[in-house]
């Protein structure tokens, strides 16, 4: 059980599902570190979501991996995917 007012998980899904306008591939490095995150534009004022994330030493993900995976689950939702 949740704070009143805050969205628990299968409600954030719900919405999700239902508003997604598109998915977007992130990338951030920060000094050995770095970033992918896979955000949702959700809702009419494309409010960004993240989806799904991976941290860790530069290099060591593979970043057609980490495209593939955002067009993937993009289709998988009928939207496009910019990655």
């Amino acid at each position: 059980m949740g704070v009143p007012g805050e969205l628990d998980a299968h409600d954030v899904i719900r919405r999700v599902d239902a508003e997604v306008r598109r998915l977007e591939l992130g990338y951030e490095v920060k000094g050995p570190v770095e970033t992918f995150t896979v955000y949702a534009a959700v809702g009419p004022e494309e409010e960004k979501l993240a989806l799904a994330s991976y941290q860790g030493f530069e290099g060591w993900a593979d970043p057609g991996e980490w495209r593939e995976f955002t067009q993937d689950l993009a289709r998988s939702l009928g939207v496009e995917a910019i990655a």
